[in-house]
């Protein structure tokens, strides 16, 4: 198995604070790649990158930065508005759609946001996993080992 993929079936299917993300090398090596990606992908629509990436005050390779996973709900709803109704994900690395090459997918750094529990077999157009390995243990609440569905609540007699 390549390195990679057995690193994403290790992570952890929990998502960190912005704050946590903005001291994690990783992903401000993420943030500081996406924005010259997305500043090439939309060369003849600078004005309007400028508005989606708002947030960091125009600066894309600090949206992911300041917004930490915060930024994907953001990017999604943005996108959509702006380009009259172009669905992305940047849980698969589709951050324009068709538009523009495909980056590198979120999901392996927001498994919650981008649903991993709901839908650990997510895959990246390129047909590669996206979510951690940890998330396909369903059914399992986070942290217990034990079986979320016979936890029962003293409230469960009324």
């Amino acid at each position: 198995m390549p390195r990679g993929a057995s690193q994403l079936l290790a992570l952890p299917c929990e998502e960190p604070s912005p704050d946590v993300l903005r001291g994690d090398p990783t992903w401000q090596g993420w943030s500081r790649q996406l924005g010259p990606v997305l500043i090439l992908a939309m060369l003849e629509h600078a004005s309007l990158l400028r508005r989606l990436c708002a947030p960091s005050k125009g600066d894309c390779a600090k949206l992911l930065s300041l917004m930490g996973c915060k930024a994907i709900p953001y990017w999604v709803e943005a996108f959509k508005n702006a380009s009259g109704g172009v669905m992305v994900d940047p849980c698969v690395g589709s951050w324009m759609g068709s538009n523009a090459e495909l980056t590198r997918p979120l999901a392996p750094a927001c498994p919650v946001t981008c649903r991993c529990r709901e839908d650990p077999d997510q895959m990246s157009p390129s047909g590669s996993k996206v979510c951690p390995g940890t998330c396909a243990l369903r059914g399992v609440t986070p942290g217990t080992g034990t079986n979320a569905s016979t936890n029962t609540s003293t409230n469960d007699t009324l």
